[in-house]
C-alpha cells in the first residue's frame, strides 16, 4: 500500500493536464503527413539485423529456454550484446503498427506490419517465454488504443486468453527443452517438442475445462506479485545475505554501456536465480523478488517508497509525451519505452533502472534517426466567436 501511494504521488507530481490523447488535430500536421520512405527503410534494415542476430544466437547457443544457463554464463559477454541487438525486432513492430495506423490505406505498410507481428510471435513462441510471446499484442493494443482514443479490448482479451491457453503448454515445453533430449539448435526438433507439449497437455488435462482451469489458476498465480513480496519478507538475515551481489547504485548510469569484455569485474545481475537457490527451486529457474521487494531488501520501507515514487515520476514523464497533440516520433518513443517497462514489477531495482537508462539512449537514438527531431507545433486556431 505504501509503495503504491509513493507511485501515485510520483505520477501526480509531474502529470500534464490536457485534453484527449487520441488523434491530434489537423493543424499539427500529423494527419496531413504524406507517407515517407524513411520509417519503412529503417523498418526493413532493423528487421533484417534482428532476424539475422536471432538466427545466429539460435543456431549457436539455443533460443530462450532452449539455451541452458551454463551456455549463457559461459558466453555472457557476447550474448548480452547480441540479445540487445536481437531485441530490435520489437521496435520494428512498433514502427510498423504506427505506420499502419497513420497511413491505413497503404497496403505495403500493412504487409510489413503482418511480417513484423508474425516474426515477434514466432520467436516468442520458440523461446518458451510468455512475455516475448505476448508483448507484441500489448504493444499493438497500446498503439491502436491511443490512435483511436478508446481502449482496444480485443487485443487485451487476446492477451488474457492467450496466457490461459498457453500456460499449461508452456510448462511442458520448457520441461522438454531442459530435459536434454531435444536438439535445441534445430527448428524441426523444437517444432516436435512443441507438438509433444500440446499432445501431453491434451492427454493429461481433463478436457478443455481442465485445461482452462489449470491455465487460469497458473495465470493468477503469476500475476499475484503479493505472494512473491511475502516470500521476500519471510527471508531471514542469512538468506538475505545470500542474495547480495557486487552491484552498487553508483554503477547504474554507466553499467549498460561498458561491455563485459572491457569491464572484467562487471557484476552479474542474478538475484532472481539466487532466490531460487535459497528457496530450493534449483539453478535452472528464477524467482522474482519483485521491484518493491528488491528495494525493501536493500533499503527498507523508506527505500521502497522512494523507489516507487521515482518509478511513478518517470512513467508519467513518458506518458506526457502523448498527452495532447503528438507526432509519430512521440508515439514511437512512448510505446517503445513502455514495452521496456512492462515487466518492471516482476524485476529488480538495479536492472530496472540501468535498463531504463539504456533504453532511453537506444530508443532516443532510434527515434531521431527514423523520425528526425521534434518539429515546432503550430498554435491552436481560435474558433470565431
Amino acid at each position: 500500500m505504501l509503495g503504491m501511494l509513493g507511485f501515485w504521488a510520483g505520477c501526480s507530481l509531474v502529470v500534464k493536464k490536457s485534453g484527449k490523447t487520441a488523434d491530434p488535430p489537423p493543424e499539427t500536421g500529423t494527419e496531413a503527413q504524406a507517407p515517407t520512405r524513411s520509417p519503412v527503410d529503417a523498418m526493413l534494415v532493423l528487421l533484417m539485423v534482428s532476424l539475422a542476430t536471432k538466427i545466429y544466437i539460435f543456431k549457436n547457443f539455443g533460443w530462450g529456454y532452449a539455451m541452458s544457463m551454463d551456455v549463457y554464463f559461459k558466453n555472457l559477454a557476447l550474448l548480452q550484446v547480441l540479445l540487445v541487438i536481437a531485441e530490435l525486432g520489437i521496435y520494428v513492430l512498433a514502427i510498423a503498427a504506427i505506420e499502419m495506423h497513420f497511413h491505413p490505406g497503404d497496403d505495403f505498410r500493412r504487409i510489413l506490419f503482418v511480417v513484423a507481428f508474425t516474426a515477434e510471435l514466432f520467436w516468442g513462441a520458440l523461446s518458451g517465454m510468455k512475455l516475448p510471446l505476448f508483448r507484441g499484442f500489448l504493444l499493438v493494443a497500446m498503439i491502436a488504443s491511443i490512435r483511436k482514443g478508446k481502449l482496444e479490448k480485443r487485443w487485451l482479451a487476446a492477451i488474457v486468453l492467450g496466457f490461459v491457453l498457453i500456460y499449461p503448454i508452456s510448462d511442458r515445453y520448457r520441461a522438454l527443452l531442459r530435459g536434454g533430449k531435444v536438439d535445441v539448435t534445430g527448428f524441426n526438433s523444437l517444432e516436435q517438442a512443441g507438438d509433444a507439449a500440446v499432445q501431453q497437455t491434451a492427454e493429461r488435462e481433463s478436457g478443455w475445462r481442465g485445461w482452462l482451469a489449470n491455465g487460469y489458476r497458473r495465470t493468477l498465480t503469476r500475476l499475484d506479485l503479493l505472494q512473491l513480496f511475502a516470500v521476500v519478507l519471510s527471508l531471514d538475515a542469512h538468506q538475505l545475505d545470500r542474495l547480495q551481489g557486487d552491484e552498487r547504485l553508483w554503477m547504474i548510469p554507466f553499467y549498460p554501456f561498458i561491455p563485459r569484455f572491457m569491464w572484467k569485474s562487471k557484476p552479474v545481475l542474478m538475484r532472481a536465480g539466487k532466490l531460487s537457490l535459497v528457496l530450493g527451486a534449483g539453478s535452472e529457474t528464477a524467482t522474482a523478488l519483485t521491484y518493491p521487494g528488491d528495494l525493501y531488501v536493500d533499503y527498507g520501507v523508506g527505500g521502497m517508497v522512494v523507489g516507487m515514487f521515482l518509478l511513478g515520476v518517470i512513467g508519467q514523464v513518458f506518458t506526457n509525451w502523448i498527452t495532447g497533440p503528438y507526432e509519430k516520433r512521440d508515439l514511437f518513443f512512448y510505446t517503445a519505452m513502455f514495452v521496456g517497462l512492462a515487466n518492471v514489477m516482476e524485476g529488480e531495482a538495479f536492472p530496472a533502472w540501468s535498463g531504463l537508462i539504456r533504453n532511453v539512449v537506444l530508443v532516443g537514438a532510434l527515434t531521431y534517426a527514423i523520425y528526425g527531431g521534434r518539429r515546432a507545433r503550430a498554435s491552436p486556431r481560435r474558433r470565431p466567436s
